[in-house]
């Protein structure tokens, strides 16, 4: 399998290799500059993504705040101002370095290709291989994750698996599901705009697509608050 692309399985492969990685330091060869900042990145990925969600989570909350200031009932009460308290960054070993998915990819290979793997260490880092071939094609299913953009924009981060496109529909309110896309590229960044100028609740799914139909199964439904 390839190095993780949707952040929430990047965050648990980082999180096994700072728990397994120093147990496999002598077979690897690894420095302890090098188990250090695979620590540090575990954690500033890990609480970065905590501080992300803190933020759009609030960001929901401002829109709606707003809205009702602006728009709302003049006889009704205001809801107190929204305020944002953010969790400070947690004790690395170094001051934390940009480019924590490009290294750590650099990392999945090193481990892959060691002369001095094996197929046990391999699983206890979490790096598995399974032949393409004991996949059915019929149970090809992707893999995404949500992150909800300003003026009602929702970027959709997915995986591949060798498929040249993949198609998105999104449903709100339990209504039908309508395309909003075919990207070939992740992330894909779905413009519709709300209904009515509020945060909405959005459903949406993935398919691969193989001579321009649908192939496989649907991904798992994935849930998101826009931001106006």
């Amino acid at each position: 399998m390839p190095f993780p692309i949707t952040e929430p399985e990047v965050d648990t492969i980082l999180q096994t290799w700072k728990l397994k990685a120093p147990a496999h330091k002598a077979t690897y060869g690894l420095t302890s500059e090098q188990i250090d900042q695979i620590s540090d990145d575990s954690i500033v990925y890990t609480h970065t993504r905590l501080v992300r969600q803190i933020f759009d989570d609030e960001e929901a909350e401002f829109s709606a705040w707003k809205k009702n200031m602006f728009a709302g009932d003049p006889k009704g009460t205001a809801a107190p101002f929204p305020t944002v308290t953010i969790p400070p960054m947690p004790d690395t070993a170094n001051p934390p370095k940009p480019g924590i998915v490009a290294r750590n990819k650099e990392l999945y290979n090193f481990f892959k290709n060691h002369p001095n793997r094996t197929a046990e260490s391999l699983a206890d880092l979490g790096i598995t291989s399974t032949p393409s071939q004991s996949i059915s094609p019929d149970d090809l299913k992707p893999k995404g994750s949500l992150k909800a953009l300003p003026d009602d924009k929702v970027e959709i981060t997915f995986n591949k698996q060798g498929q040249k496109a993949c198609r998105w529909q999104m449903r709100r309110g339990g209504g039908d599901w309508g395309s909003v896309g075919d990207p070939n590229t992740s992330p894909f960044i779905d413009e519709t705009a709300s209904t009515d100028g509020k945060p909405e609740k959005r459903e949406y799914r993935g398919i691969y697509l193989k001579d321009n139909k649908p192939y496989g199964q649907y991904s798992d439904i994935l849930t998101v608050v826009t931001t106006p």
